[in-house]
C-alpha cells in the first residue's frame, strides 16, 4: 500500500530528477574556478545550488525526515545521537571541531563520505581515516582563514581572495574545504524511522560559516530541530541568541537540557548530598520559563513548537546501548532517573516524525524549496557572463560543425580516384586526335620513303639516316601530335561549369556530391587546371623514337 509520502516523493523525484544531470555537467565542466573567464565569478552560487538541489533529490529519494541536533561546543550532542540510534556513533561524529554538517543515516555496514565546497567527493574505508582527514583538513583551513584575516588587517587582500568580501567564506576563498559528511552506520532505530541525524557545528565556534551554511541548507525544508544545552549554560543569554532565527527555521524544536545526575552539592554538615538536577530537575526548568527565557521562546512553547525535555543523556545513552547489546545496566539509581525525560523526548520525536502534520509540511517546504532553488538556478543561467558565453559556445559549436564538415569533405577528396573524372576527356582527345594522327603519319611515311631513297643515291652513313634524317622526321611528328594535345587540354580547360547534375570544368567530370566537397573546401578546379595547363611543356617529354645502333 502506498502512503501519502511515499506517492509525493516517487512524483516529485520524477519531475524533478531531470535536472539534475545537466547541473552536474555544468559544474562539473567548470572544474575548480581557476580559469580566467567571467563565468567562473559565479561558480560558488552554482556550486551552492548544485549542492542543494542533491540535497532536496537525496531528501525525497530516501523519503528522509531530517533532525537537526545543535547547541554550544561540549553540550552533548554527540552523547545524544548515541542515544537516539542506540548505536555508538559519536565515535565518528565527534569530530575536531570541524564547522561542517555530519549526516547520521543507517546501512548495514559503516560508510564514510567527505564532500568538499567544490563539489568533489571521497569516500573514506574506515573512522580512523575519517579522523585523519579531518585533522589535515581542518589545520589547512585554519591557515586559509589566518592568511585571509591577516590581509585584511593589512587593508589589502591576496590575489586569490576578492577583495569585496568582508567575511571569510570557504564556498569562495576555500573551495577545498570539507563541506559536509554523510556517516552510514548499523542503526536499527534510524532504519525503521528513515530519520536522518545532523550534528552541526557549534554556535560558538570561531568558524561561525559552518552554522550559517546548516540555516541555508534547512531554510523551507522540513526538519525537526534539537537544542542541547548543559544546565551550566541553560541561564547564559548568549546561548540563544541564534535561538530566534532557529524558531523561524524549523517548524518543531525540542530543547534538551542536559542533566549530570551524579553532580552533588555541598550539605550544611559537609557531606556530600544530590544535586537538584538529580532530585527535582524540573524546578530548573520552572526556574528557567519564569527568569531567563525570552518572549520568542515562551511563544512558541505556548504554541507547541517548542518543548523542553531534561535529560540525563549520558545515562541514557549508557542504557540505550547496554539495551541494544542485549545487557542491563546494572544502577542503584531509579529507572526514572537514569532515563530522565528521555523517553518521552524519544515518543514526541517520532509521534511527530509519523503525523499528518509533518507530512504536510514535508510537502509544502519541499515544493517552498524546490521554488527557491529553481530561482537560484535560473538566476545562475541567466547571468550575463552565462549568456555572453552561452553564445560563444553556440558561436564555436557553429564553428566546430563547420570543421568537421569541411575536414569530412577533405577526407572524401583525398580518397577520391580522380581517373574516372578524366575518363571523358580521354575518350574526347582520342577521338578528336586519332584523325589528326593518321594524317600526320601519312604524311611523315611520305617523307620517310623519300628520305630513305635520297640516302641510296647520298654517301652517307647508315647511322647518319637513323640518328639525323629518321630522327628529325619523327621528333617532328611527335612534337606536332604533343601540341595538338596540350592545345586540346588547353581549350579544355577554359570550359566554365555547367548548371547540370554533373560539373564539366577543365576537363574534369565531377558528380554532385564532389562537386559539393569542392565547393564546401573552396576549392576551385579551373583555376588549378589552368595552372596545370600554363606549366605544360610538351618538348620536354619527347623520347626520340629512333636510336643509334
Amino acid at each position: 500500500m502506498e502512503t501519502q509520502l511515499t506517492h509525493f516523493c516517487r512524483q516529485f523525484d520524477r519531475i524533478l530528477r531531470p535536472l539534475l544531470g545537466p547541473v552536474d555537467q555544468v559544474v562539473s565542466s567548470l572544474g575548480d574556478g581557476s580559469g580566467s573567464l567571467p563565468v567562473y565569478d559565479g561558480l560558488p552560487d552554482l556550486r551552492e545550488g548544485h549542492h542543494r538541489l542533491k540535497l532536496l533529490m537525496e531528501k525525497i529519494a530516501d523519503q528522509q525526515a531530517y533532525v537537526l541536533i545543535f547547541g554550544p561546543l561540549k553540550s552533548g550532542k554527540s552523547t545524544l545521537m548515541n542515544a537516539m540510534t542506540a548505536a555508538y556513533v559519536s565515535e565518528v561524529t565527534a569530530l575536531p571541531a570541524y564547522p561542517c554538517l555530519v549526516y547520521v543515516s543507517h546501512a548495514e555496514k559503516p560508510e564514510y563520505v567527505i564532500t568538499r565546497y567544490d563539489g568533489t567527493s571521497e569516500a573514506l574505508t574506515s573512522s580512523a581515516e575519517l579522523h585523519r582527514r579531518f585533522e589535515e583538513a581542518h589545520r589547512e583551513l585554519s591557515r586559509h582563514i589566518r592568511q585571509f584575516e591577516e590581509a585584511r588587517h593589512r587593508g589589502g587582500s591576496p590575489p586569490s581572495y576578492p577583495s569585496s568580501e568582508e567575511h571569510f567564506d570557504p564556498a569562495i576563498h576555500f573551495p577545498r574545504a570539507i563541506r559536509k559528511v554523510d556517516v552510514r552506520v548499523p542503526a536499527g532505530d534510524l532504519a525503521e524511522s528513515g530519520a536522518v541525524l545532523v550534528d552541526t557545528p557549534g554556535l560558538y565556534c570561531r568558524m561561525k560559516f559552518g552554522y550559517d551554511q546548516m540555516t541555508r541548507d534547512f531554510r523551507d525544508t522540513a526538519a525537526c530541530a534539537v537544542f542541547v544545552v548543559k544546565t551550566d549554560n541553560l541561564f547564559l543569554e548568549q546561548v540563544f541568541e541564534e535561538f530566534q532565527e532557529l524558531l523561524e527555521l524549523f517548524g518543531r524544536i525540542a530543547l534538551v537540557v542536559n542533566l549530570d545526575s551524579s553532580k552533588c552539592d555541598l550539605g550544611p554538615d559537609g557531606s556530600l548530598v544530590p544535586s537538584l538536577e538529580r532530585e527535582n530537575p524540573q524546578r530548573i526548568i520552572e526556574a528557567f520559563e519564569s527568569l531567563a527565557m525570552s518572549a520568542p521562546l515562551k511563544a512558541a512553547v505556548d504554541e507547541g513548537r517548542l518543548r523542553i525535555y531534561p535529560v540525563d543523556l549520558l545515562r541514557a545513552a549508557s542504557e540505550r546501548l547496554r539495551a541494544a547489546r542485549g545487557r542491563s545496566e546494572q544502577s542503584d539509581e531509579p529507572k526514572a532517573i537514569v532515563h530522565t525525560g528521555f523517553e518521552a523526548f524519544r515518543r514526541d520525536m517520532t509521534s511527530y516524525l509519523e503525523s499528518n502534520e509533518y507530512f504536510e509540511a514535508f510537502r509544502l517546504d519541499s515544493l517552498r524549496y524546490a521554488d527557491g532553488l529553481f530561482v537560484r538556478l535560473r538566476r545562475s543561467a541567466e547571468a550575463d557572463d552565462v549568456v555572453t558565453i552561452r553564445r560563444q559556445a553556440e558561436q564555436l559549436r557553429a564553428l566546430i560543425a563547420q570543421a568537421e564538415s569541411l575536414s569530412a569533405s577533405l577526407e572524401r577528396l583525398a580518397r577520391r580516384s580522380w581517373t574516372d573524372a578524366f575518363a571523358e576527356t580521354r575518350n574526347e582527345l582520342e577521338a578528336k586526335l586519332e584523325a589528326r594522327f593518321h594524317e600526320i603519319l601519312r604524311r611523315e611515311r611520305q617523307q620517310i620513303s623519300a628520305e630513305i631513297d635520297a640516302w641510296f643515291a647520298s654517301e652517307h652513313s647508315l647511322e647518319d639516316l637513323t640518328k639525323v634524317i629518321l630522327s628529325r622526321i619523327t621528333t617532328r611528328a611527335q612534337e606536332e601530335i604533343a601540341a595538338e594535345i596540350a592545345e586540346s587540354l588547353r581549350a579544355l580547360g577554359t570550359r566554365r561549369p555547367e548548371p547540370a547534375a554533373v560539373e564539366k570544368c577543365g576537363g574534369f567530370i565531377v558528380d554532385e556530391s564532389t562537386a559539393s566537397d569542392l565547393s564546401r573546401g573552396s576549392i576551385e578546379l579551373l583555376p588549378i587546371v589552368q595552372s596545370a595547363h600554363s606549366a605544360l611543356r610538351p618538348r620536354a617529354s619527347i623520347t626520340p623514337l629512333v636510336h643509334t645502333y
